[in-house]
This record gives structure tokens, sequence and C-alpha cells, in this order.
């Protein structure tokens, strides 16, 4: 009994419904692959911080960041840059910390410029950090979890939180900033709700 092959027509048909297939696939694939990614990695640097300064409590023998000697509030940031740079693993190379501007994710927001501490490093991992305590009950945290790579969008790679100093937990601001921010302010909120799962 004789086998019967594909035709071409059968294959390059075959071909083509793999095709479409694959361009209506991919894209989602990625864009979900990416997001993971980015959760993983900010997920990664806020529990760095934040074991840094459980440490810089525990090293100065209190209960609450605001009693050590990193909340001092001042012009240079010198206290917070002595903070960073005591806790963390830097990469001494860096020269440059944050992009040149940045954009919101509904990309309404002027493509500009962000107003960051002099208090800032550059981790060994390419990450960078900023830090300013404007008050002593309050520090704000601006984190880019790949420097000055792209894309460079508030709420993917950029995300900015305060930090209670008497509670050593994060204040919870509104979570609907995180789309219009180009800070990212809200997006690590809309992540904790959602144990960190980036599904926006």
């Amino acid at each position: 009994m004789k086998k019967k092959g594909l035709t071409a027509g059968e294959l390059l048909v075959t071909m083509t419904i793999i095709g479409v297939i694959a361009v209506l696939v991919i894209p989602g694939l990625v864009n979900n692959y990416h997001k993971n990614l980015y959760s993983s990695k900010i997920k990664k640097v806020y529990g760095t911080f934040m074991s840094a300064m459980e440490r810089a409590c525990s090293d100065n023998n209190v209960t609450y960041f605001n009693q050590t000697p990193f909340v001092k509030v001042d012009d240079t940031a010198s206290a917070q840059k002595n903070f960073l740079e005591t806790y963390f693993n830097l990469n001494d190379d860096a020269t440059d910390y944050f992009a040149a501007s940045y954009t919101s994710l509904d990309t309404a927001a002027d493509d500009s410029e962000i107003s960051v501490s002099p208090a800032k490093i550059r981790l060994s991992g390419g990450e960078a950090i900023s830090f300013k305590c404007i008050e002593a009950e309050k520090c704000n945290v601006i984190i880019d979890i790949n420097s000055i790579d792209k894309p460079n969008v508030a709420g993917r790679d950029l995300f900015s939180f305060s930090i209670d100093t008497t509670t050593n937990s994060v204040i919870i601001d509104d979570k609907s900033k995180c789309l219009t921010s180009k800070t990212g302010v809200g997006c690590i909120e809309k992540l904790l709700d959602k144990n960190w799962t980036m599904d926006y």
C-alpha cells in the first residue's frame, strides 16, 4: 500500500496557520516574560532595601529607622549616602545612575527628567537607588531596576515609595497613580497587593 505525504499546498497552508498563531501568541508571551522579570527584580531590590533598614536598626541597637544616625535631614543627604554605602554592594565604577528621562505607563506624562536625591548609588547588580529623608518620620526611595537601560518607564523599571521611619514600613500611596506617575508612585503598593504580580 502506497503511503501518501503532504503536498506542497497542504504544507504551505499548515505553515501559514502556524505563522498566524505565532504572530498572535508570541507578543503576549514576551510581554508576560518582561513583566515577570521586572516584578522579580523590584521584589529583590525592595527586599534588600527593607533588610538593610533592619540591619541598620540592629547595628545601632534601636527599634526604628528614625532612631539611627541615617535619618538626619540635611541638604547634602550625607547621612543617607552613608547608609547606602554601608549596607549595599556597590558598583564603584558607576558614573550614571538614572536615565536622562522617563515616561509614565499611560504615556500621558511628560517624558522628562526626574528629581533624584544626591544620595544615590548603583548596586553591583546594575540597579540604581536614590534615598532621601525629607523629615525625621519620612524617607523617599526611588529605584530603577536596570539603571540607565531601557525601557525607562515608571512602573516597569522605575518605582518610588516612601518609608515611615517610625514603623519601618511603606507609607501606602494611592495605587491609581501608578499608571500616570512618571516616577512610579503607587506601583509598589499595587505589586504588594498582588503578591508581586505585575498585572497592570
